[in-house]
């Protein structure tokens, strides 16, 4: 569903329209919620931007998903909890 909904390409552009690389991948996730079609129950996303700032996105709500990540200043990897943006949008009570 990535591919089919080019969630990639979407985060690039909010990037080049100026958000950082943590709004554009959760911008590009939420655009998922309008497929007519059900996706899979996970999507999972870690997107960098040029300047290497980083985020990790899932769908899934329970546990923790990580990912991992290394700079060249850095001996060894290491792991960052993704955020979660659900599949369904929030429900607001009153």
């Amino acid at each position: 569903m990535a591919i089919r909904s080019a969630t990639a390409h979407s985060v690039v552009l909010y990037m080049k329209m100026g958000r950082s690389v943590e709004r554009a991948g959760r911008e590009a996730m939420t655009e998922l919620r309008r497929l007519t079609v059900p996706f899979p129950p996970r999507m999972n996303l870690v997107a960098v931007s040029a300047r290497g700032g980083h985020v990790g996105l899932t769908t899934v709500t329970t546990g923790e998903v990580r990912y991992a990540y290394q700079t060249d200043r850095m001996d060894a990897p290491a792991t960052r909890p993704r955020q979660v943006v659900p599949r369904a949008a929030a429900v607001r009570r009153r």
